[in-house]
């Protein structure tokens, strides 16, 4: 248990720095225990996670995100030409607002766009 403990923490603050990188101030400015960091579900191959300001987190561009997904490839592609053309494919309908829109590329995955959902259910006929 310890060890899994150990990987989302390493994991948690490379997101921070992803974040960081990708994003500049605000997220420049909050340290690894302001950051807002969990898992999502859902992904197929993919790790997802959820990353977010604090709620005291003052915002001066509007353009900047208060929270976003952060996508971890889950499998790697032996051909890069693969990775290049689904970040292309995804980045096209980003601009086009026919998809989340995009924050960053890097070599294991993407930072995009979080938008909250909740689960559909379906009564079981029967």
């Amino acid at each position: 248990m310890e060890a899994q403990t150990d990987n989302i923490e390493s994991i948690k603050v490379e997101a921070l720095k992803i974040c960081q990188d990708f994003l500049g101030e605000p997220w420049t400015e909050i340290s690894i225990s302001e950051f807002q960091f969990s898992a999502v579900s859902g992904g197929l191959s993919n790790s997802l996670y959820h990353c977010a300001l604090p709620d005291d987190a003052v915002i001066k561009n509007s353009k900047k995100p208060r929270e976003v997904l952060l996508r971890i490839y889950g499998i790697v592609q032996e051909d890069e030409g693969v990775v290049v053309k689904e970040a292309a494919t995804f980045m096209l309908l980003a601009e086009r607002k026919l998809g989340p829109k995009l924050f960053g590329v890097f070599s294991h995955g993407r930072l995009e766009e979080f938008i909250p959902v909740s689960s559909l259910t379906f009564p079981i006929c029967g």
